[in-house]
């Protein structure tokens, strides 16, 4: 295990920790956020509310709730140190089973007949942690910065412009949270957000 040298570690050990900073984080975390925005499209793209809530459920569990139970598996057995992967040596195998999932879950819910929109999402889900699976293998990128920028971008383009006026804020404060708690430096909480923002636009739209 890293000791207290590690660059990740130190700039960690660097911060007082801040109550707010974790609450910020814990109520945007990329679970939520991710599950949260599969829900929304799900719902918009069904015939109806009760196959919304199928083909929601169906996604959620392949997207956010299989690799959430995986990384849980990880931090317990020791192969990574804590659930938000603060090391970025020990993001390698976490990110690629999350890419195995999702692949998984959308090869099933196209043969499904699943709504194009919700495809198009998981398939941008799966371009955006293909890209920060490969900024990772050099540079740690902020995955919370990142997540909540494809969130509030998919939002913009699927419901509306106006919800920029809801998401931006949360992009934003879950930047500063993960810069104040020592997670990230600012600029890996910058490098998420362009990351999300840049790639969820230019394949998002061209999918649905």
């Amino acid at each position: 295990m890293p000791d207290a040298d590690h660059p990740d570690l130190a700039r960690l050990a660097s911060r007082a920790r801040s109550r707010l900073a974790d609450a910020v984080a814990t109520a945007f975390d990329p679970l939520v956020l991710v599950t949260l925005t599969l829900l929304v499209v799900a719902a918009r793209a069904a015939e109806n509310p009760l196959a919304g809530v199928a083909w929601a459920l169906a996604a959620i569990a392949g997207c956010a709730l299989i690799p959430e139970v995986v990384l849980r598996v990880l931090v317990r057995s020791g192969r990574v140190r804590d659930r938000q992967l603060v090391l970025r040596e020990q993001r390698h195998v976490p990110m690629l089973i999350a890419a195995a999932s999702v692949t998984l879950t959308l090869v099933a819910l196209a043969l499904l007949g699943a709504p194009r929109p919700l495809l198009a999402l998981i398939v941008t889900i799966l371009v955006g942690l293909a890209a920060i699976t490969l900024v990772t293998r050099f540079w740690k990128a902020s995955i919370h910065a990142d997540v909540a920028a494809t969130c509030a971008t998919v939002a913009a383009i699927d419901v509306g412009a106006w919800t920029l006026c809801l998401t931006v804020p949360i992009v934003a404060a879950v930047a500063w949270a993960r810069v104040r708690a020592g997670r990230h430096s600012l600029a890996q909480a910058a490098v998420g957000i362009l990351l999300g923002t840049a790639i969820t636009a230019a394949a998002f739209p061209r999918l649905l």
